[in-house]
């Protein structure tokens, strides 16, 4: 009877952290800006097409220019759906384990009330929905800041360049290559 209760709350409770260092390792190792995903901005601007606001902003992203405010938004973005994903996450593999013990005692205990096992349900599904909130919200702010702040340095020095040349002076973006500047030339 124990390997009948205790293997799927093995597995649930396995599944729970799968799930939870797959999604932190994909935010981790780059999902804003890959490499791929600017190349073919580029290979765009180079064919002469004009670029939209949102690839500008993902070129200016890709280089590490990004302004506060969009920091401070994409952080607040990762700590809310942090808080969502890693809270219904964990709530729903601690509401899946009670529920085996809830069936076990259930099977035991002619007297367990259906009553009873709401209020564990319920019990089980709260602290386990506020448990993975709060420990993937900042998870999530961790890793999406550490994401931001290194996608300027992951990638590559050729792209970057390339990037680079379609900025003017200030930083944005323009249709083609920027001819130097005397400034520019004099250094």
């Amino acid at each position: 009877m124990a390997l009948l209760l205790g293997i799927p709350q093995a597995a649930l409770d396995t599944l729970g952290e799968r799930v939870f260092f797959g999604a932190l390792t994909k935010k981790l190792t780059g999902d804003l800006v890959s490499e791929p995903v600017v190349k073919n901005i580029l290979k765009k601007q180079a064919a002469g097409g004009t670029l939209s606001k949102a690839d500008q902003q993902l070129l200016q992203k890709a280089v590490g220019n990004v302004p506060a405010g969009v920091f401070l938004k994409d952080l607040g973005k990762a700590a809310a759906s942090g808080f969502l994903l890693g809270g219904t996450q964990e709530g729903l593999v601690e509401l899946g384990q009670e529920q085996i013990l809830i069936s076990q005692r259930q099977a035991i205990d002619p007297e367990y009330s259906n009553q009873q096992a709401n209020l564990r349900r319920a019990e089980a599904a709260f602290l386990g929905f506020f448990a993975g909130a709060g420990r993937t919200a900042p998870t999530n702010v961790v890793a999406k800041a550490a994401n931001l702040l290194g996608t300027g340095q992951e990638v590559s020095e050729d792209i970057k360049q390339q990037i680079q040349m379609l900025q003017d002076p200030d930083g944005n973006v323009v249709d083609g290559p920027v001819p130097e500047t005397p400034q520019a030339l004099a250094k």
